[in-house]
């Protein structure tokens, strides 16, 4: 599915994940892609510092008005494509493996449910066996301590990392042989 970018110059993206409902959402991930000074002039304004206001500045995405979480650092890769095209990504660091704890991580990806345990068991303060981690991922939804993040394109999940919202998930478990 491709959007369309709004401003003076427009371009598309064909992945966008935020996080939040209010009419300014966080950015967890954006790819855009266009003519160069397209792309450029969408990150500009997006990264756009607003002193007086301390906020990054904010781009319409479709229906979506996004803006950068403030106080991160995001990562950004871009790829020059073909006759003036570019491709540019910007993804929130706690995406990246190396990414300090901060109560929650975010998990992309079409196989999200394999791949998210080792990151959960190494910074969630309750233990777990290898074992769990279907059982986790389930009981994870549906519990609320794993979220599916809005937006179009890769899939992305906000996995928390807390002992409030797995202690007791783990405990009735156990209790309910959902685990062993």
């Amino acid at each position: 599915m491709l959007i369309e970018v709004c401003g003076d110059l427009p371009c598309h993206s064909d992945a966008l994940r935020v996080y939040g409902d209010g009419w300014r959402s966080e950015l967890v991930l954006l790819s855009l892609f266009g003519p160069r000074n397209a792309v450029r002039a969408a990150w500009a304004t997006l990264s756009k510092s607003q002193a007086r206001r301390g906020r990054t500045g904010s781009i319409r995405v479709g229906d979506r008005t996004v803006g950068l979480a403030e106080g991160v650092a995001y990562t950004t890769v871009q790829a020059p494509l073909e006759r003036g095209l570019l491709h540019s990504v910007m993804f929130h660091p706690l995406l990246s493996h190396h990414a300090p704890d901060r109560g929650f991580f975010y998990q992309v990806g079409p196989d999200a449910a394999l791949r998210y345990f080792p990151r959960l068991a190494r910074w969630c303060p309750v233990p777990f066996r290898t074992s769990w981690r279907e059982a986790l991922w389930d009981l994870g939804r549906a519990q609320g301590a794993i979220g599916y993040v809005q937006g179009h394109g890769r899939e992305v999940w906000r996995v928390s990392t807390t002992r409030d919202a797995w202690e007791p998930i783990v405990r009735d478990a156990l209790v309910a042989g959902k685990v062993r």
